[in-house]
């Protein structure tokens, strides 16, 4: 009995601090590819540079690049600057919707977007019909 406690308090906390998210779009290319996995951790806030996880309300959760930070608040860019739906769009992003910072990824195998990786332009496929470009990650369990 004492180790399925174990078992369930250790299951229980993974599951409030890391996550995990399937890439969706190609916001994010060539960093991430549509496929492409991120492990993330709910406890780590948005560090200049980093890779977060995101809640965009009517949108859902998106991975976008910390650009700046501000005191309570966050710049969101895509690497994919013709392809993102971020910051320039929807401004500085509150610390209270990023969900985590990304600390590992797992890339998709065969690797997506082969005609963008030869260098021409990245095709945009929509997600929902409310998006307007696709940079959502899909969640597990949402």
């Amino acid at each position: 009995m004492p180790l399925l406690l174990t078992c369930l308090a250790v299951s229980l906390a993974v599951r409030l601090t890391v996550g995990l998210g399937v890439v969706s779009g190609l916001s994010m290319w060539p960093a991430l590819s549509p496929g492409d996995k991120v492990l993330y951790l709910r406890c780590l806030g948005p560090q200049e540079g980093s890779l977060v996880v995101a809640e965009l309300p009517g949108h859902g959760p998106i991975v976008k690049r910390v650009a700046c930070v501000d005191p309570g608040r966050c710049f969101l860019l895509g690497d994919n600057r013709d392809n993102s739906y971020d910051s320039r769009e929807f401004g500085f992003f509150p610390d209270s919707l990023i969900i985590g910072r990304v600390v590992a990824i797992w890339p998709h195998w065969p690797p997506a977007a082969p005609a963008a990786r030869e260098g021409s332009p990245a095709p945009s496929t929509r997600t929902t019909e409310d998006s307007p470009r696709s940079d959502r990650a899909r969640l597990p369990g949402r």
